[in-house]
């Protein structure tokens, strides 16, 4: 009747190795964005990180993108160059903000 306690205590027993094992967690990197910004074409160049911030992130949420669908960065943001055009979906993005400024600045009261 007592076997089953003692099995259970030998499975756990026999895989503490095996925990012990595994690498240690890596912490994650920080995210490496600059305070001020280069190559801006569409939006103003006297933005202010938080106002950056907040219309990258809309981007991301409207469209269900990451940073790196438009930028040369890494996923967690901790290597690249943001100012980069080498990805065509940048150019795209300044093309579709370009024609929401240029309607909505039309619009009359």
């Amino acid at each position: 009747m007592h076997i089953r306690p003692l099995h259970a205590f030998l499975v756990t027993l026999a895989s503490l190795p095996l925990a012990a094992q595994q690498p240690a967690a890596q912490p994650a990197k920080a995210p490496n964005i600059p305070d001020t910004f280069t190559n801006l074409i569409v939006l103003p160049t006297t933005i202010t990180k938080p106002e950056l911030m907040t219309v990258m992130k809309q981007f991301s949420v409207t469209f269900k993108v990451r940073c790196t669908y438009c930028h040369e960065v890494s996923d967690d943001l901790s290597e690249g160059n943001f100012a980069s055009d080498a990805k065509p979906t940048k150019t795209e993005a300044r093309k579709l903000m370009s024609l929401i400024q240029k309607s909505t600045s039309n619009m009359k009261p």
